[in-house]
């Protein structure tokens, strides 16, 4: 039968997967205290460190990265893993959210290597989907994104069909490509309903789905899908950009009142102190302040809140959350 630690970390593995993260964090904590530190489990603490690490992350809490850290140091470089492989590209994913893209490309390249010198078709589509993401480029990396496609195709795992549907809807919303994006992301929510992860992965590209319909002007729409993301109680991490959707909705509709609920909430996620501040969610959380300040006739609360994306250069993927929220501190200078 099964050993003690053998339940401990299926429990947490499918608590991540049910999005139940802070039970998943605790289970698997206690296989961590029986594993232990010995040589010999230097694998098995190394996947349970990678597991707690990414739910820390979806809790928004700060040891996110220092247990993908202390993963990766768990295994040599030599042999060469999938193991490996894979904790790198996790590392790679989350510490380029502190803004250490260096960091975070090496561990993506090093974990691409590793993926080819093993002959992993699953560890290579996972290292090129991390590589993408480290550092977007908006105007020149659209080939790139179809090298990733077709090797997710190849790969044929429903986990690497959701990864790509996530940064492909990402990537054509960021192109202005409003309903290549939707339909990509609504179809990555099928995907997700279809093995069980709607809760999850699903609500990621619910937001990949809803914020292409509000560019589009598609409201109801839009509202409807960030309204039943909401009432599946989402990860923190995940929760913010559904009530600033949701807030920008009702803020263009002139519902003022409902707007300084959304950003209330989206603003306690966000001033959390962790060692990252995603740009996607932060400066999405002062544009809808800021706006919001404008439609209420305060510019000076507007630019006081502009200065917060001025505070903080350099965050990965900044431009395309940064500009929007410069041109409201631009009209509120005008009024004052």
């Amino acid at each position: 039968g099964a050993g003690h630690v053998d339940v401990l970390e299926e429990a947490a593995t499918t608590a991540d997967l049910a999005g139940e993260f802070d039970r998943g964090i605790k289970l698997a904590g206690a296989a961590l205290r029986a594993v232990g530190t010995g040589e010999d489990q230097a694998p098995r603490r190394a996947a349970l460190l990678e597991l707690r690490g990414r739910m820390y992350y979806e809790t928004a809490r700060s040891r996110c990265v220092d247990d993908l850290r202390e993963a990766a140091a768990c295994l040599p470089a030599e042999p060469p893993t999938e193991l490996r492989s894979r904790v790198l590209a996790t590392l790679a994913t989350y510490v380029r959210l502190s803004t250490d893209i260096r960091t975070a490309r090496e561990a993506s390249e090093e974990s691409l290597r590793i993926a080819r010198q093993i002959g992993s078709m699953t560890a290579e589509v996972n290292a090129r989907t991390t590589l993408f993401c480290v550092d977007i480029d908006y105007d020149r990396d659209g080939p790139r994104l179809r090298e990733v496609e077709e090797l997710a195709d190849q790969a044929g795992s429903f986990q690497a069909q959701l990864r790509l549907a996530v940064i492909k809807s990402h990537f054509l919303e960021g192109v202005g490509r409003h309903e290549d994006a939707a339909e990509v992301a609504r179809l990555g929510m099928e995907v997700a309903r279809e093995h069980g992860v709607a809760r999850t992965h699903g609500t990621i590209l619910s937001i990949n789905r809803a914020e292409p319909l509000v560019s589009l002007g598609h409201w109801d729409e839009a509202r409807t899908i960030l309204r039943q993301s909401l009432e599946q109680d989402p990860a923190l991490a995940t929760r913010t950009s559904l009530l600033v959707l949701d807030g920008e909705i009702a803020l263009c509709r002139g519902d003022l009142d409902t707007a300084e609920e959304r950003l209330a909430s989206a603003r306690e996620i966000t001033h959390r102190k962790m060692p990252w501040k995603k740009a996607q969610d932060f400066f999405s959380t002062v544009r809808l302040e800021a706006r919001l300040r404008m439609a209420q006739g305060r510019p000076d609360a507007a630019l006081e809140a502009v200065r917060d994306v001025i505070a903080h250069p350099g965050l990965p993927d900044d431009a395309r959350y940064a500009w929007p929220v410069l041109v409201t501190g631009a009209a509120a200078c005008a009024e004052l």
